[in-house]
């Protein structure tokens, strides 16, 4: 399926009667990110970061990920979910791994980029 992510998209909740002036929109945006980004979904598990900023997002490996035979879907109906939400300027509280985030923008991973991912890797020399 070809999919227009610049094309206006139309929300509506069941048995609500609301005239969308942003408002459904952002709350549409708001509870599909949020339950995105839950834990108990297992789609992605946070990571703490005791020293090096806030706690972000990283994808699990394949063997904890709870819905092995359909990952790939998953992830690209998040990733169009992110990339319209940019699109459409929605503010997103989200915070990405700074190695997930390199390898979507195909940036080169670098071994200090460890510390992101592991708050206990001491990196000499940095």
């Amino acid at each position: 399926m070809d999919l227009d992510l610049r094309k206006e998209l139309k929300i509506f909740f069941v048995e609500e009667v609301a005239q969308d002036v942003g408002g459904v929109y952002r709350e549409w945006y708001t509870n599909i990110i949020d339950s995105i980004f839950n834990i108990k979904e297992g789609l992605f598990y946070e990571v703490i970061n005791k020293n090096y900023g806030q706690n972000s997002f990283f994808i699990p490996t394949y063997k904890e990920f709870p819905h092995k035979d359909e990952s790939s879907e998953y992830y690209e109906f998040i990733g169009k979910v992110i990339a319209k939400a940019i699109l459409d300027r929605m503010t997103m509280n989200i915070s990405l791994n700074r190695i997930l985030i390199k390898h979507i923008l195909q940036m080169p991973i670098e071994l200090k980029d460890l510390r992101y991912y592991d708050y206990e890797v001491i990196i000499l020399n940095d």
